[in-house]
């Protein structure tokens, strides 16, 4: 069995969440994103996060948040369960929308491991060839 994750006030973090089956239900649109964005946003508003970045391809997510409270795992909970249920019942689906794994927070601990994850994520879509 792992050790707990610690949840500590103050850190920054790059979370990552896949869809299940990896199957693209995040795949752009006008409403998928727009759905992403704003329980994304109520979520963030809610649970006090700031937000550096979002990156979203079609069957996982890589956004970056500043965790002022240590709220992260409350403000991950619900905004998968909102953004599932939205987005389920956009696509007339009623299964699970995101993966059973558990959703990857990786503590960013300086200047330069945000800049480096903040790259990685915001330039992934390019170096898999899925935008021009």
């Amino acid at each position: 069995m792992t050790a707990p994750r610690q949840v500590v006030p103050g850190r920054t973090y790059m979370l990552t969440r896949r869809c299940a089956e990896r199957r693209f239900f995040l795949r752009p649109s006008k409403e998928t994103n727009n759905a992403y964005v704003y329980c994304f946003a109520v979520a963030a508003e809610r649970y006090e996060l700031g937000v550096y970045w979002l990156s979203v391809l079609s069957n996982h997510e890589h956004p970056g948040v500043y965790d002022k409270l240590g709220n992260y795992p409350e403000f991950l909970r619900y905004f998968h369960s909102l953004l599932a249920r939205c987005l389920n019942a956009y696509l007339g689906r009623w299964e699970n929308f995101w993966s059973t794994e558990q959703p990857g927070a990786l503590h960013l601990v300086d200047a330069e491991s945000v800049f480096d994850k903040m790259t990685y994520s915001l330039t992934n879509p390019a170096k898999d060839h899925l935008v021009d």
